[in-house]
């Protein structure tokens, strides 16, 4: 069986580092693997990614939110394979930088509403939340433990077990910490940048 990486995010930050934990755990299961970034397809064609979906068994989304749906090209390449890649199986990772991962459900209905219709058999998501805090220098411990259980489930062909879900939700730090760093961090941006104040609403007038 083999695997593909589909990478939603443009950039080797997150999206890509859960997505290869996930492939290295398929295949010491004995899974072949490859990875393929999404934005590629919109400068370069899909014909590429056309031959890896078919040369694939599992098709395995990992991807940001942004501000509260999939990105511009990863709406286009499922757009592009709705109808290329029935009897294939998916499953999703989705990560977003809001301290609660609830924000990537309706993603994530988005991906299972595809896979329906594609005529994939759907094995499930799994859902992060406050960006990279989830993952430090190196995955942390549940999410190692997570996309371990979701790699041993998804070799088999079996949906992803709730405790790789509760495990992949569960935050990193407290709320109040991360808004605290959040705050700070934008503060020094606007102050390297631009003189507006952090709290304007110029659109509330």
């Amino acid at each position: 069986m083999r695997a593909l990486l589909l990478i939603g995010s443009p950039r080797k930050g997150t999206s890509l580092r859960l997505g290869e934990a996930l492939l290295a755990g398929l295949q010491e299961q004995g899974l072949a693997t490859e990875e393929y970034y999404l934005v590629q397809g919109l400068a370069q064609g899909w014909g590429e990614l056309k031959s890896a979906v078919e040369r694939a068994d599992l098709l395995i989304l990992s991807s940001p939110l942004y501000v509260d749906s999939l990105p511009a090209p990863t709406i286009a390449a499922l757009e592009f394979l709705a109808d290329k890649a029935a009897g294939k199986k998916m499953a999703a990772i989705l990560n977003c930088g809001f301290p609660e991962p609830f924000h990537n459900a309706t993603a994530l209905k988005i991906c299972r509403q595809f896979a329906r219709r594609a005529g994939c058999t759907w094995l499930g998501g799994m859902s992060l939340s406050m960006g990279g805090f989830s993952l430090g220098k190196g995955l942390s411990r549940r999410v190692r433990i997570s996309v371990k259980l979701a790699a041993k489930a998804l070799a088999q062909g079996e949906v992803i077990p709730d405790r790789a879900v509760h495990l992949a939700a569960r935050k990193p730090i407290p709320k109040w910490l991360y808004l605290l760093i959040l705050n700070r961090v934008f503060q020094k941006v606007v102050k390297k940048h631009g003189k507006a104040p952090i709290d304007a609403q110029p659109y509330s007038h």
